[in-house]
């Protein structure tokens, strides 16, 4: 399997978290009121999942890597394949948190 680029898995795992949060941040920064009514602890838990479905979808794209290498269709799949699995981590993690 061909590599875009070197980076290991656990590189991955803290880009997708690390994004996560700053895609979570920014809207904060748009709509700060967006989570008026959560205590402080569903505020942790909250941040936590994005973090985690973040981390996920890093694990993800990592997975994906021999598909993007080989361009063409297979390359938009693995686009898709990943933007729909850090939705479905989200989803899934604070469906089941909250």
């Amino acid at each position: 399997m061909a590599e875009l680029h070197g980076a290991p898995l656990p590189a991955r795992l803290g880009q997708g978290a690390a994004l996560a949060l700053a895609a979570t941040a920014v809207r904060l920064v748009f709509d700060p009121h967006a989570l008026t009514g959560l205590s402080f602890r569903q505020g942790a838990l909250f941040f936590s999942a994005v973090a985690l479905a973040g981390a996920l979808a890093g694990a993800g794209w990592y997975a994906t890597d021999g598909l993007r290498s080989r361009g063409g269709w297979r390359r938009l799949a693995a686009h898709a394949l990943a933007v729909l699995a850090l939705g479905a981590f989200a989803v899934a993690i604070v469906a089941v948190l909250f």
